[in-house]
């Protein structure tokens, strides 16, 4: 058998009476006249908020490869801004296509673990310098 103590009882009765308190208060502006009730109104398909969750889904549902994608489409990485997109191009431009997540922190400054680790599961690492 459990036992709550006074201060749970308390607690307990408090948000008893805090949610009695919220339900009558909903129930009188129902019933107000000349009071219309809200209705869910969807964003326009070409609201800015529409759009960064477009990107962000598109980013999630499609890797993008780290070693063919430019500044713009890394930037639309979760967590990479314009510097960072463009130290990761400049850095593959030098030395070469990134073999994997721990070589892309290896070369490039402001990449670490946590960062690797967010950007696991949407990028991959085709090497597009392959040689003939």
């Amino acid at each position: 058998m459990t036992y709550w103590t006074k201060n749970e009882k308390l607690a307990a009765v408090i948000l008893c009476i805090l949610a009695l308190l919220g339900a009558a208060l909903r129930l009188k502006l129902a019933r107000e006249p000349g009071r219309e009730r809200s209705t869910f109104q969807p964003l326009p398909p070409d609201s800015p908020a529409v759009k960064i969750v477009e990107a962000r889904l598109e980013a999630l549902s499609h890797p993008v490869n780290i070693n063919s994608a430019d500044e713009a489409l890394l930037e639309r990485l979760e967590g990479i801004g314009p510097g960072l997109a463009g130290r990761i191009v400049a850095e593959r431009t030098r030395g070469g296509p990134f073999r994997d997540t721990a070589d892309l922190a290896a070369r490039v400054k402001g990449i670490g673990a946590i960062t690797v680790q967010r950007l696991a599961g949407q990028l991959v690492f085709s090497d597009t310098t392959a040689r003939k």
